[in-house]
C-alpha cells in the first residue's frame, strides 16, 4: 500500500510539472519574448466577440484600445519572467492577470497563453503591423503609473 501511495504521489508530481510553465518553448523564444512583444512597428490584437489592441512598451507600460475606440483606452504595467514564461499585467483600476505562454508561432505571428490577459479578447494575441497612429495619442504617450513613464 505504501508503494502505491508513493507511486500516486510521483504521478501527481509529474502531472503538475507538465501543466505549469512553458516547457514546450525554447530558451531562445523565452529570451527573445520581450523584444518581440515590444517591437515598435507592431501591435497585438486579441478577439473574442469584442477585440482589444495591445501595445507593450519597453518601459513596462501596456496600452490597450477596446474595439479600436479612442475613448476606450486602458493602461497597465506588465512584467515577463523568461525563466518560466509567465506574463503578468496589472490593469490600472482593474484586475491583475497572470498567464503562462503556451505556444509561439515560428514567425511570431501569434502567441497563445494558458489563460486570457484581459477580460476582452481570448488566449491568443496576433501580431499586426502598426499602420496608423492609434497609440500616438498624447494621453497614451504621457501615461505615468506610479512614476513609470
Amino acid at each position: 500500500m505504501k508503494l502505491l501511495n508513493q507511486f500516486c504521489l510521483l504521478l501527481i508530481l509529474f502531472a503538475a510539472m507538465g501543466c505549469n510553465g512553458s516547457s514546450n518553448l525554447s530558451s531562445e523564444q523565452l529570451d527573445g519574448f520581450e523584444a518581440k512583444l515590444t517591437a515598435s512597428d507592431f501591435f497585438w490584437q486579441s478577439r473574442y466577440g469584442s477585440y482589444i489592441d495591445f501595445q507593450f512598451r519597453e518601459n513596462g507600460i501596456v496600452n490597450a484600445l477596446i474595439n479600436g475606440k479612442a475613448d476606450s483606452k486602458v493602461s497597465g504595467k506588465w512584467s515577463f519572467d523568461n525563466s518560466i514564461g509567465e506574463l503578468q499585467i496589472a490593469w490600472e483600476g482593474g484586475r491583475q492577470y497572470t498567464s503562462f505562454v503556451k505556444h509561439i508561432d515560428d514567425n511570431w505571428g501569434k502567441i497563445t497563453f494558458e489563460s486570457k490577459i484581459h477580460e476582452y479578447g481570448d488566449k491568443t494575441i496576433t501580431r499586426l503591423k502598426l499602420l496608423d497612429d492609434r497609440f500616438s495619442d498624447p494621453k497614451l504617450l504621457d501615461i505615468s503609473l506610479n512614476g513609470v513613464r
